[in-house]
């Protein structure tokens, strides 16, 4: 390599002095400026050679100095790569995850609902049964009824006989076979008089019998009628659930199908001005005068807990925990405790006093009703 150098510097040498001295000798017809013209013009040319050899090693360094970045960013971006291959891997097993979760739920739904249907018909059955024992009373009931009136008549007839045997005493000598029919027909009816109460007793006691088993029954179909309350609720739960997790399966899709393209941007959160209204307090007896007679009937039904609902609903930006502690302290749901509230409104103030949030967002007192329910809150809080 050395020596190719060194060959083509003399070649160099040889060319540029060749042509000083040629253009010289034909210009100035004097062969010594000509040579002098040749000598001058080879350190010239190589000055030249190494300012052009020195500029091309310059940017032979900046060419790889940008092949080595080249390199740095092309190992910087395999790693991205290898990181983002990772990413979506682990997602795509959230996802399975998710999908097997999701058919789990299914299968418990179909179970319930079984389970359901089969209540149902437990239901209607005893039901059937309640019916038919009404019926049964019904019939009882009228049979006693009948028995009553036969009673009340032999009883008559007794009582006429008695007297006309009292009509008859001064004739006893001589009516003394007389009598003694008399006598007989009266044992007879006494007798039947005996059966008919017996029969009478036990006619109540059947009656009682029937009047504990329809309250038996009626119990059990309470019993019934809550555990169907309470699997509906099951199956509500397990529908919310089911809807939680298809809105994430559709986050982490979003995510997914975003990542590429995606810049990691954080929102930061407002500020929310809260402004309160001062008045002065009135007396609570004032207070209760104001409030119209069924509101006032409304708040003196609720329990406290409930009080305590609506006030966190009235107070709070975000009561959602608030209830949830109250649910669980008397062991029941907040969606329940809710419905609790508004069906006595309906029932008393015929319209709904609170609309029944969501999981994202918590119930709220309706708009025409905020201000009543401060005051009563005011008044017996």
């Amino acid at each position: 390599m050395q020596s190719a150098k060194v060959i083509n510097r003399i070649l160099l040498g040889s060319v540029a002095f060749s042509v000083s001295c040629g253009l010289g000798f034909l210009v100035n017809r004097d062969i010594t400026q000509a040579l002098l013209a040749g000598l001058i013009t080879v350190p010239a040319t190589y000055a030249g050679a190494i300012v052009v050899s020195i500029r091309q090693k310059q940017q032979i360094n900046s060419l790889e100095n940008e092949i080595q970045l080249i390199d740095e960013e092309r190992i910087d971006l395999e790693d991205e790569l290898d990181y983002l291959e990772s990413t979506i891997i682990q997602l795509q097993n959230q996802v399975a995850e998710t999908y097997s979760h999701k058919e789990v739920l299914n299968r418990e739904v179909a179970v319930l609902g079984g389970y359901k249907y089969q209540l149902e018909e437990q239901s209607h059955t005893l039901i059937s049964e309640v019916q038919l024992l009404g019926r049964r009373e019904t019939e009882l009931q009228r049979s006693l009824s009948t028995i009553t009136v036969e009673k009340q008549k032999l009883e008559s007839s007794l009582n006429s006989l008695e007297k006309e045997l009292n009509k008859k005493q001064s004739k006893i000598t001589q009516q003394q076979n007389e009598k003694e029919a008399l006598e007989q027909e009266i044992a007879n009816f006494k007798r039947q008089k005996r059966e008919g109460e017996a029969e009478l007793s036990t006619l109540e006691a059947s009656i009682a019998t029937l009047k504990q088993e329809r309250e038996d029954l009626n119990k059990s179909l309470l019993s019934i009628m809550a555990e169907r309350q309470n699997i509906e609720s099951s199956l509500n739960l397990l529908q919310l659930e089911r809807n939680q997790v298809r809105v994430k399966v559709s986050s982490v899709r979003g995510k997914q199908n975003e990542m590429p393209n995606e810049v990691s941007k954080r929102v930061k959160g407002k500020d929310k001005l809260i402004q309160d209204i001062s008045a002065p307090e009135k007396p609570k007896e004032k207070l209760q005068e104001d409030l119209p007679p069924e509101l006032n009937k409304f708040i003196k039904q609720l329990h406290k807990y409930e009080i305590q609902i609506l006030k966190a609903i009235a107070e709070e930006d975000n009561p959602a925990a608030t209830i949830k502690k109250i649910a669980e302290e008397n062991i029941t749901m907040p969606e329940l405790l809710i419905d609790s509230i508004n069906e006595r409104a309906m029932n008393i103030i015929g319209d709904l006093i609170l609309e029944p949030g969501s999981a994202s967002k918590p119930p709220i007192i309706t708009e025409e009703y905020i201000t009543t329910v401060k005051k009563m809150l005011q008044t017996y809080a």
